[in-house]
């Protein structure tokens, strides 16, 4: 079904570097990755909210982070989680399927801390308290670095996460 689906995707030329986009279809979404071997893509029928691109995994490649909205198998709540694909050989793959972080997610961003490509995090802490955490890819996931911020107004946690940028 995906070869059907997206052999009208498929572009002729000369890419120069590989890139994921994100595609929206009807509530839905597509990950496409364009390689100069043709495109690729990675159905989530989910609704999404944030769509990032960078190497969180540091091995050279783009990866693509994109955050979905649906329930687990442990958690039956509709809420926001976070998905990293990889580039192999010019097709997306999973990297990590994550259903939470330390809290709540919000909302993520990718962001290059001293030569490594980090994850900066806003989580709701309470019902009325949040945080901003920065992870870091660990062999199979990623791993909590240290709370930038914490216990602030869904305000202060907002601003001070808009405030890192890369």
């Amino acid at each position: 079904m995906r070869s059907l689906l997206f052999g009208a995707i498929l572009l002729v030329g000369c890419v120069k570097t590989p890139k994921f986009e994100l595609r929206d279809t009807n509530g839905s979404a597509i990950l496409a990755l364009t390689t100069k071997q043709g495109t690729d893509a990675w159905p989530l029928p989910y609704p999404t909210y944030q769509f990032q691109v960078g190497d969180i995994n540091n091995d050279g490649l783009d990866d693509a982070l994109v955050g979905v909205i649906k329930k687990t198998r442990y958690d039956s709540s509709m809420s926001k989680r976070l998905f990293i694909f990889k580039n192999y050989k010019g097709k997306v793959r999973p990297l990590w399927l994550g259903s939470r972080l330390s809290y709540p997610l919000v909302d993520f961003k990718v962001l290059k801390n001293k030569g490594e490509t980090r994850l900066l995090s806003l989580e709701q802490s309470s019902e009325s308290k949040f945080l901003v955490s920065e992870y870091k890819w660990y062999k199979f996931g990623l791993s909590f670095e240290k709370h930038l911020v914490k216990d602030l107004s869904w305000e202060e946690a907002n601003q001070t996460f808009d405030s890192y940028e890369d």
